[in-house]
């Protein structure tokens, strides 16, 4: 018996846990980036357009947020981490090469081009 009033007081406070509702709030912003909020419990990154440089898989980002619940208990903040990728805007190289054409005649060639962003 005391095992069932266990598990149904643990259910219950699981059930109220998860109707809480909470707001996120900005602690510290972003460098690279800016951080909105378009609900209380969603946010919003957008990158500030500088670029990540030729050969770097990505750069980091971070910003810090917390969250305060409808009785204003605070959270500890946190620090959310954002991998910025490049993304193809690096111009492409086309390769040097030598073509033959007979005299009066025609040629149709096509250039070796690569783009390292592919």
């Amino acid at each position: 018996m005391i095992k069932k009033i266990g598990i149904s007081a643990l259910v219950i406070a699981a059930v109220v846990f998860a109707l809480d509702t909470y707001t996120l709030s900005l602690v510290k912003d972003g460098v690279q980036g800016k951080v909105t909020f378009p609900t209380t419990t969603s946010l919003k990154y957008t990158h500030g357009g500088s670029v990540v440089p030729v050969g770097v898989p990505f750069v980091l980002d971070s910003f810090q947020l917390k969250a305060v619940d409808a009785a204003s208990n605070v959270s500890a903040p946190a620090w959310i981490f954002v991998k910025v990728t490049p993304v193809n805007d690096h111009a492409p190289v086309i390769k040097s090469d030598t073509i033959t054409c007979v005299e009066g005649g025609s040629v149709t060639w096509s250039p070796i081009v690569t783009d390292a962003d592919n």
